[in-house]
């Protein structure tokens, strides 16, 4: 065992030095002490164009923060322009700050910068049930500037916080969201979350709530109460986990779709009704599948950055079987241009 660890380590010294992990060779090795660029298809490098996006560049993060915060169970990311710092948050309840590093246009490393714990309105950290933290976006706040919020799971609610993790404000939800029986079970609450510039905070349960109709749709919604049954992708067993808004109000959605084995990764685009009630039918920009060669994992969160990009993050679910992945892509599609409200 001590042999094979050794071995393990200085493979993968080595190709610290030498570049990106190619597919297959990292897996079985121990997580890296930095991230570590890695490939994720012996088929489609880096760089390449694979359906609707180019592929920019794959990072497996270590277990840890360097302030030796565990580094876990990532949910979801936001990234914000001004301080050039991409969020993430963590399902035990810990919002995180990194600083990618592109190289020609690819992503080559990450700088872990520092960790805070969601704090609730006493100052205290989220334990428990309440912290099950899912969503995060940039949104605008009561005066105006870009504020931090939060979806949860388990207890569902959005709260505005701070780029420390402090608790500012818990945001209203529309009936029937903020009961937790109105979900499919306790893990299937507010999973995406993001922002729209005409309807303001959009939300929406990764699972279809019970006696959901259409089947197969579970329902986004805004603050003000409309909502749209979303068609899920008809892949195995998936469930929608993030949303990010494009210019002009598009949004991409990012499903996971796992059962018996099967793998998929569905990343989708959409453009919102008109009118309160009726159906979202998006389609596919592009679809990873673990039986097509890709070395995937339970992506999660996503963001966009700058002007095609978009950040992946998995969440490893706290198993030793897992990893943490951050994917970047980019579009090379037309965006939609939606109608307006």
């Amino acid at each position: 065992m001590r042999r094979r660890q050794a071995i393990s380590i200085t493979l993968l010294c080595a190709t610290l030095l030498a570049g990106p992990l190619p597919a297959w060779s990292w897996l079985g090795l121990a997580p890296p002490s930095r991230p570590q660029p890695i490939e994720l298809s012996p088929l489609h490098p880096t760089g390449s164009v694979y359906q609707g996006v180019r592929l920019g560049g794959a990072l497996w993060l270590p277990h840890e923060m360097p302030d030796g915060v565990s580094l876990r169970g990532l949910s979801d990311l936001a990234w914000s322009e001004p301080e050039q710092v991409l969020y993430a948050v963590s399902d035990f309840g810990w919002l995180f700050r990194m600083q990618p590093v592109f190289t020609n246009g690819q992503l080559t490393d990450v700088r872990l910068l520092d960790s805070h714990p969601l704090m609730d309105a006493t100052g205290r950290p989220w334990r428990g049930k309440w912290r099950d933290s899912e969503g995060l976006t940039f949104a605008p706040s009561p005066d105006g500037n870009p504020a931090l919020f939060v979806s949860f799971e388990r207890i569902p609610r959005i709260t505005r916080i701070d780029t420390q993790g402090r608790w500012q404000a818990d945001v209203p939800l529309p009936a029937p969201f903020a009961d937790p029986a109105s979900y499919a079970n306790p893990n299937a609450a507010l999973e995406a979350l993001t922002w729209h510039p005409r309807r303001g905070l959009l939300s929406g349960p990764e699972l279809p709530p019970p006696g959901a109709t259409p089947a197969g749709h579970t329902p986004l919604f805004s603050l003000d109460g409309r909502r749209h049954p979303y068609l899920l992708h008809t892949g195995p067993r998936c469930a929608l986990v993030a949303l990010t808004v494009w210019e002009g109000g598009e949004i991409l959605a990012l499903e996971r779709c796992y059962d018996a084995g099967r793998l998929e990764i569905a990343l989708r685009r959409f453009t919102l009704p008109t009118t309160d009630g009726f159906t979202i039918r998006p389609e596919n920009l592009t679809l990873l599948r673990l039986q097509d060669g890709w070395l995937l994992d339970n992506f999660e969160g996503m963001t966009r950055i700058g002007a095609r990009g978009l950040l992946l993050v998995s969440d490893d679910n706290d198993s030793a079987r897992q990893r943490t992945l951050l994917l970047y892509l980019e579009r090379i599609d037309t965006p939609t241009r939606p109608a307006a409200d």
